[in-house]
């Protein structure tokens, strides 16, 4: 919830939007957490972190294939 008023105030904040990831892959949403990672990754592409993030999200959605290439 923090992480979503930080994104209400500023919808390019880099660290809220990794958090708003990060839990949606802990609630098991992995289409929101490759939104909110895919959105990171726009604000800072030379990061591993939002990679990383979408690639686990594909990984739960049974994408193993596209996942791993993520991961590299």
């Amino acid at each position: 919830a923090r992480n979503v008023r930080l994104l209400a105030i500023n919808p390019k904040n880099y660290d809220a939007l990794l958090g708003a990831g990060r839990a949606a892959l802990r609630l098991g949403d992995a289409q929101a957490a490759v939104g909110f990672f895919g959105r990171a990754e726009e604000v800072n592409s030379a990061h591993w972190a939002p990679k990383a993030g979408q690639a686990s999200a594909l990984a739960m959605m049974g994408e193993a294939t596209a996942a791993l290439g993520m991961f590299e």
